[in-house]
């Protein structure tokens, strides 16, 4: 029998760690200042977004002042008052970094919670140095009465001009509400002087008329691929029906919540439009036929998930992901078309979604040459040559432009080495071009420093996002603050916390 070591008896008085605690509640090893303490309780206010009564909770203030006896804990009212001096703080420190950018992208989307609408703007850029994209949240904003076109860009364009930014815009990315739409088609920077010129001429728009453009976007619904068979109709309905119910069930239950817990070792998952793969959690007992459809169903709308989680990025995604993504979407789609059995109707609906949402833009120069001036697919995402020729066309458009205006700032001997002056320097743009197609380099992003006409012309194109769900993040963090209990918080301190919130890194 061994005998038992006194270091484990409960009753020791000198145990190593007793002494550390005691000492460190009754004697601080490290003061530190008021001014450093009032920092700390507006970051833990802010970032985890707490509410501001917090601070004059006993059992909070006990905590700070137990720690630093010599430190008194803020007022609701002063801790409101700091919050908004360190919003301006971050705000100035924002702007400073906006205007060492050349181009600019931003999202824009509305939402509502607790009868309450709000315009959420967010910013992007890429670090010329670098080549890093950085990011902010430039409003949460309270907006009251219709939320008709003509206010929307009016909030816009105060956001824009609070911000410093409204002449570095390369894009704005926003959902297909007829309103945003309305807002840019009317008052867009490419419709400005057409806009003039219609109200000299007492060609006045108004409001309700009728456009085709004003409609919204028409989505392809994929349940209409139930018409194209009788076989996946059947299944497919049955299936998803078996799914709902188990996921109701688990749902309402906690017995039959336990019950899948315990014998399936997981918990079903309620099937959305962007978690296809939660349908599987739902069918483990259904029968053969419908666990295949499934099977299948989840095969086919994976590469339709991987495509969405990659263009919803926003630290490694530029606009130039967009036409590689949804070419290499197609091909992955077609590919299937061989071994699927019960699903050909989706991959049917799939195609002609893609083509009637992204068929002109899958054609437009910008983007193909945004593309292609990333290293990381330059010519090698799509064969299509003539889409290649166009975007490519662009790129060398645009170089030729940029030497015009180049010559412009810089004065020549004469007037002969003026005039001719663009020749040979158009050339070398040309062959910058020819160059960093055919390097054979690693296709990182720090190639572009290689090439600087190329790179401004990159960063001019790509600085935009192909998705708005940096706004949906950030209204994800607005919801966290706008709860129940603080849903009289007042406009001002929501906004200045969640944008504090969201740009901890400014600071």
């Amino acid at each position: 029998m061994s005998r038992k070591r006194a270091s484990d008896s409960v009753d020791e008085p000198n145990s190593k760690k007793n002494p550390k605690i005691i000492s460190a509640v009754s004697s601080p090893a490290t003061k530190v200042t008021q001014a450093v303490i009032d920092k700390l309780l507006i970051s833990f206010v802010c970032e985890g977004s707490q509410p501001f009564s917090i601070v004059e909770l006993p059992s909070f203030r006990k905590i700070v002042e137990t720690l630093q006896p010599q430190c008194t804990v803020m007022t609701r009212k002063t801790l409101c008052l700091k919050v908004q001096d360190t919003f301006e703080n971050m705000k100035s420190a924002l702007i400073q970094k906006l205007n060492h950018a050349d181009y600019v992208a931003t999202t824009a989307d509305c939402w509502s919670a607790r009868q309450r609408s709000y315009l959420g703007v967010t910013c992007h850029w890429i670090d010329s140095t670098s080549l890093e994209r950085c990011s902010a949240a430039l409003a949460c904003r309270r907006m009251t009465g219709s939320h008709t076109f003509d206010v929307i860009a009016a909030a816009l364009e105060e956001i824009h001009e609070e911000y410093k930014i409204r002449g570095k815009i390369t894009r704005t990315t926003t959902d297909s509400g007829s309103n945003f739409l309305k807002a840019f088609r009317i008052y867009g920077e490419d419709k400005e002087d057409d806009a003039q010129d219609a109200q000299e001429e007492g060609d006045y728009i108004l409001e309700d008329e009728s456009d085709e453009s004003e409609s919204e976007v028409e989505y392809q619904d994929l349940f209409a691929a139930e018409a194209g068979s009788d076989t996946y109709k059947r299944l497919s309905r049955s299936a998803f029906a078996k799914c709902s119910a188990l996921s109701n069930k688990t749902s309402r239950s906690t017995l039959a919540f336990e019950t899948v817990e315990r014998e399936c070792k997981l918990q079903f998952l309620r099937p959305n439009q962007t978690r296809w793969n939660s349908l599987f959690l739902a069918v483990e007992r259904l029968n053969t036929a419908e666990l295949g459809f499934l099977a299948e169903y989840a095969t086919v709308m994976k590469p339709v998930a991987m495509a969405l989680n990659l263009l919803q990025g926003e630290s490694s995604v530029h606009m130039g992901f967009l036409l590689p993504t949804l070419y290499q979407l197609q091909d992955k789609l077609k590919k299937l078309e061989s071994s699927c059995k019960v699903c050909q109707p989706l991959l049917k609906a799939l195609h002609g979604g893609i083509l009637k949402r992204f068929g002109e833009v899958m054609k437009e120069p910008e983007l193909i040459a945004a593309a292609i001036l990333l290293p990381k697919f330059r010519t090698a995402w799509t064969t299509n040559q003539s889409i290649l020729t166009t975007g490519l066309d662009y790129i060398k458009g645009q170089l030729e432009n940029s030497v015009e205006n180049d010559a412009l700032c810089y004065s020549s001997p004469s007037d002969e080495e003026d005039f001719f002056a663009s020749m040979n320097t158009g050339q070398s743009k040309t062959g910058e071009l020819e160059r960093y197609l055919s390097c054979s380099s690693a296709g990182g992003m720090d190639l572009l420093h290689s090439f600087p006409k190329v790179k401004n012309l990159s960063l001019k194109v790509n600085t935009a996002i192909p998705a708005f769900a940096a706004c949906e993040r950030l209204f994800s963090h607005a919801g966290l603050l706008l709860t129940a209990k603080r849903s009289r918080l007042h406009c001002k301190y929501l906004e200045s916390q969640l944008l504090l919130k969201f740009n901890s890194k400014i600071l």
